[in-house]
């Protein structure tokens, strides 16, 4: 008894410990722990698994994540838009979401700023909705715009794309009745344990890891969804385009090791007459530490998602006449 009360108390510690560990250091595989624990939950559709909790929010990686009644991470928005109106929906996993940046750096709110501080006169005002959600693949995001985003009655429809969208839909991991989802000790063993495993299994590093995902059936059932996204929102008379945001590890455009993927991911958007941006222009030849959120944490930062932003806002003036009519040039814009 007295061995099992001083096992007891030592754990207690240990908690406590890690706990404390955590006021003074940012671990990012803890984040994301916390983030499925304070903001998601699970999703009753099999093609979902979890989801956005409503009005939930938490501060995570050093900044303020707030969800939405709706689920999203933006400001509420009715399902009918007001009149004078043309609404783009950003639909999009971590990256789209914004993890480590806040939420007015967000490359949707970005954008958004950006349409409407450059419309002309009598042009229609601009919203950006961010339907982006940690942890989802492609056909998560194409169920959820099914379930969710299609009743906003979209104008445009950007589906941001990065090299794991490919990945199976997990098993949630999403439980908040489990006290060991609560631990943080027993979480953040898991986690090093995790990290030690990957470090002495060349299959599981992420270079091998992204690669493999484009050789089996599950970029079979991406690509299916994405046809099915493409069909739905031609049947509604909405634009389609689909956004790649490159892996940052390695931007040098002769050793850049996903060059295949991205060809992949654009024979996609071509075979369905979708229009494709390819962002890897955009950062090539820049500092990794310039553009992630930490170093143990290669998710794009608040300066990524500008440069992402600009990017895309000058290709859509290019790709779509509606959005190049309503604009002053950029060239004429103040500040541009």
């Amino acid at each position: 008894m007295t061995v099992l009360i001083s096992m007891a108390i030592s754990l207690l510690v240990l908690e406590g410990a890690v706990r404390l560990l955590q006021t003074r250091r940012i671990y990012y595989d803890m984040e994301m722990w916390k983030y499925a624990l304070r903001l998601k939950e699970k999703s009753d559709n099999p093609n979902l698994r979890h989801w956005h909790r409503p009005k939930a929010a938490a501060h995570l990686m050093g900044v303020d994540v707030a969800i939405n009644s709706k689920r999203l991470r933006d400001r509420e928005y009715a399902y009918d838009k007001e009149p004078g109106v043309y609404r783009i929906v950003a639909l999009g996993d971590s990256v789209t979401l914004g993890w480590g940046v806040p939420f007015e750096d967000t490359y949707a709110k970005v954008l958004e700023g950006r349409l409407n501080a450059g419309r002309k006169e009598g042009a229609p005002r601009f919203e950006v909705l961010n339907a982006g959600c940690g942890n989802w693949n492609t056909r998560q995001e194409v169920e959820f715009f099914k379930a969710e985003m299609r009743k906003y009655k979209p104008d445009l429809v950007l589906l941001g794309y990065f090299l794991n969208d490919a990945e199976p839909i997990l098993a949630s991991n999403v439980d908040q009745s489990s006290w060991l989802n609560r631990s943080q000790l027993i979480v953040f063993f898991l986690t090093r344990w995790g990290k030690l495993r990957l470090s002495f299994n060349r299959e599981l590093h992420f270079e091998n890891y992204y690669q493999a995902l484009y050789q089996g059936p599950d970029w079979e059932a991406c690509q299916q969804a994405f046809r099915e996204l493409a069909d739905l929102t031609r049947a509604d008379g909405t634009q389609l385009a689909l956004v790649v945001l490159p892996d940052l590890h390695i931007l040098d455009e002769e050793r850049y090791p996903f060059k295949d993927i991205h060809g992949h991911v654009q024979n996609l958007a071509r075979a369905n007459d979708v229009p494709f941006l390819d962002l890897f222009d955009t950062f090539k030849g820049r500092d990794l530490r310039e553009l992630v959120v930490a170093r143990d944490d290669a998710h794009h930062n608040a300066r990524a998602h500008h440069l992402a932003a600009e990017a895309l806002y000058r290709y859509l003036l290019e790709t779509f006449p509606v959005l190049r009519e309503a604009q002053i040039p950029p060239a004429e814009q103040g500040g541009s």
